[in-house]
């Protein structure tokens, strides 16, 4: 990429602000100081202290501080460059003037910096580069708030690093406590799965309450799903459907999802297939590779819509490309793999979905434990591993998923020599087991097909 050289900046620069000025009242002659008038662009940029809110005054402010040096003026423009804020947006301005205002230590701009390199917009991808950008906001001694939310992401998922839940853990602990509401989502999440901690609905739940009433759309509606089903609280229908769509309503395309599922399947309302689909549609049109995937149920099932199993592919294709978009997410990795397992979107490949289960698994994600123990005991993908199978139902068991706690009473109950049923019997987790497994009359089954993004609540 021709990124543009320092000269080039600040023509630009100084090329747009001088005509702003002529079309345009200038600032006051009174001398301010540089911190005065950097506030003073802020008050008109959204209209507050009294100001009329002006976006273009507060460029021609911020425009003649960028190009004497001023840290905050050049984050504040280049924000400006980074949304297309009165300025048409130009990526490679904004990253200039991030770049200028960073090396003078300003904590927003390496924030972006970092956001930007996370997001691969305007540059290449580059996690590594992302961590070392939030590094430097969130490690001083007054932490940008976002960048210790976006170091605890990296750190959680292993992204582009080793994965270390116990130090992700804390930097979400410290974004919620300077009021970060999505880290209380987050830390949910973290509860919810185990991941570096102990299983702990209660806290969960504690830190979803905690996120709602912060206001985040992620926790309303995680929370949301668990009125409905009763989970780690008691069951209130009405309450988890008001969560929803306050969480859709705040944009997270999950809670249109999870309503399109209860209409789906008339599960606590009157079905409704034209419902769904306008759900469904709502939350494929925000991104929600789910939404498209169940779309694509619909069409092959003939539920609600004439069975046509080309628009199904091409929804189903549609999801796959979604959810590779979002493919550092375990989540997604459980998704993607289960559509290349059964030729959803793509031709069946059970070896790289085999290889998708593994790395959820190793993130934490339960469904996947399960998945990837089916693959391992049937030599799907791969080859057979029944000791290796044993250890993924084990841990998806610990987690309470119940057709793992079904598959492994019946591995061990049935083991070649009798020495896995010996060495294991006299575990609680067994006892529970054998008892889930009589008082439900069934014999392990693969992975059904499901709705996407509601089995994780």
């Amino acid at each position: 990429m021709n990124r543009n050289k320092p000269g080039s900046l600040l023509i630009k620069i100084t090329s747009l602000t001088l005509m702003m000025m002529l079309l345009l009242t200038a600032v006051p002659a009174q001398a301010q100081t540089q911190q005065e008038l950097y506030q003073q662009g802020l008050d008109a940029l959204y209209g507050q202290n009294g100001a009329e809110k002006s976006p273009e005054q507060a460029l021609i402010i911020w425009g003649p501080l960028a190009l004497d040096g001023y840290a905050p003026a050049q984050s504040a423009l280049g924000y400006l460059y980074l949304e297309g804020i009165v300025v048409e947006q130009d990526l490679e301005v904004a990253i200039g003037l991030f770049e200028e205002a960073a090396k003078q230590g300003d904590a927003y701009a390496q924030e972006r910096l970092g956001y930007l390199y996370y997001n691969g917009r305007g540059v290449p991808q580059d996690y590594a580069q992302a961590k070392s950008w939030y590094e430097k906001a969130a490690l001083r001694d007054k932490p940008d708030e976002q960048a210790l939310y976006q170091l605890g992401m990296i750190l959680l998922y292993g992204l582009g690093t080793e994965a270390d839940p116990t130090s992700a853990r804390g930097y979400f602990e410290q974004a919620l406590d300077l009021g970060v509401a999505g880290a209380a989502y987050t830390l949910a999440v973290i509860y919810t799965r185990g991941m570096g901690v102990a299983v702990d609905a209660q806290k969960a739940v504690a830190y979803l309450k905690q996120g709602a009433d912060m206001g985040s759309p992620a926790a309303k509606t995680a929370l949301g799903k668990r009125y409905i089903y009763g989970d780690g609280v008691e069951k209130d229908v009405q309450k988890g459907i008001a969560l929803l769509k306050e969480g859709g309503e705040g944009g997270n395309a999950s809670a249109f999802n999870s309503l399109a599922v209860l209409y789906d399947l008339g599960q606590d309302v009157p079905q409704d297939y034209a419902q769904a689909m306008a759900y469904y549609e709502q939350a494929a049109a925000l991104g929600n590779a789910a939404s498209a995937y169940n779309i694509g149920i619909l069409y092959q099932m003939g539920r609600g819509v004439d069975a046509d199993m080309d628009k199904a592919q091409a929804y189903y294709a549609k999801a796959l490309a979604m959810y590779e978009d979002t493919i550092h997410l375990p989540d997604s990795m459980q998704q993607v793999a289960y559509m290349l397992k059964n030729g959803y979107g793509a031709q069946a490949d059970p070896a790289r979905a085999r290889a998708f289960y593994q790395r959820a698994a190793e993130l934490g994600n339960a469904e996947s434990m399960y998945a990837l123990g089916v693959m391992l005991a049937k030599g799907e993908g791969g080859d057979a591993n029944r000791e290796e199978a044993i250890t993924w139902f084990t841990s998806a068991a610990e987690r309470n998923h119940s057709d793992a706690m079904v598959y492994l009473a019946s591995l061990l109950s049935e083991g070649e020599s009798g020495q896995d049923w010996e060495q294991h019997r006299r575990r609680p987790l067994l006892s529970f087991l054998l008892r889930q497994k009589r008082q439900r009359g069934l014999h392990p089954l693969t992975t059904g097909a499901g709705f996407a993004g509601w089995a994780v609540r």
